[in-house]
Formats: C-alpha cells, structure tokens, sequence
C-alpha cells in the first residue's frame, strides 16, 4: 500500500479535508515539556495520506480543533503483519 507523507500541517488538512472517509485517525504524544509528536493518517482504499511532525505546546490545542474538525479521531496507531 502506498503512503503519500505530506509535509506540510496545513497542506495535509487543506487534502484531508477533501477526502470523503470516515478514517481519519491521529495520535501524538510529547516528546519535551514544549514539543508534541503528532501522526495523522486518512486510510483510503488503496493508499494512506499521512502526517508526521512535531508541534509546539502553545499551537498543540489549535492543532488539535483542526483535525476534530475535519473529522479526525484519536486513536493508537499500531501497524500489524498482513495475513493472506
């Protein structure tokens, strides 16, 4: 499965935004007393868009209203072996 790693925050909602899914997932975790670790991921049929970066703590709750928005859910993000 491809997964396209969009940069940039505001690209990443401006594209998530535009995706009609109901999976849209995040997670983050703190890294430092002022930095915040945040994945975001949509999970479409054939390929993810996804987000990977680190947010300052004073733009962490504005971050976090944009993707509750565009209707991300928090969640724990765990990769698992694919069975056929």
């Amino acid at each position: 499965m491809r997964d396209n790693v969009i940069e940039d925050f505001d690209d990443f909602l401006t594209i998530s935004e535009g995706l009609e899914t109901p999976l849209k997932f995040f997670e983050y975790s703190e890294v430092s007393k002022d930095t915040i670790n945040l994945e975001a991921r949509v999970e479409l049929r054939n390929m993810i868009v996804s987000y990977e970066g680190f947010i300052e703590e004073g733009k962490f709750k504005s971050v976090l209203t944009k993707l509750k928005l565009a209707g991300f859910v928090k969640c724990r993000i765990r990769d698992t072996q694919k069975y056929i």
